[in-house]
């Protein structure tokens, strides 16, 4: 019986993720990724929206429309991670939100009126 509930106890202790001091709130989460990281541009301004990756690769969202960038699957295909993205207004050229993305965790960005808001992206939302 002892031998079954150390066998437990290991199993609850093994799949909690261990703290790795980074201050990456999806640091330890898995990726969620069919094809390579995945980045989800949700732009819900009237504006278009240029997206920078590692200042070699950019591409424009329309306004009110949603564009998923794919590490392997894009075209033309988009840098190898870790990513530094920087989305900038394409009419002002100004700056809306500029973070690294070194993967493995997909993530989306939702733009509205407000602050740029990035999450995981669940590819439950389709890829």
């Amino acid at each position: 019986m002892l031998g079954i509930l150390v066998f437990l106890v290991g199993c609850d202790a093994a799949s909690s993720p261990s703290p790795t001091g980074s201050q990456d709130p999806y640091a330890g989460l898995p990726s969620n990724a069919c094809g390579g990281f995945h980045l989800k541009i949700v732009n819900l301004r009237d504006a278009p929206v240029r997206v920078e990756i590692n200042g070699s690769w950019s591409a424009v969202v329309a306004g009110s429309t949603t564009f998923t960038i794919n590490e392997g699957l894009s075209t033309p295909r988009p840098p190898q991670l870790p990513w530094q993205v920087v989305l900038s207004d394409e009419g002002t050229g100004s700056q809306l939100l500029s973070a690294a993305m070194p993967g493995p965790v997909d993530q989306k960005v939702v733009l509205g009126s407000g602050a740029p808001i990035q999450t995981p992206f669940d590819l439950a939302e389709g890829c």
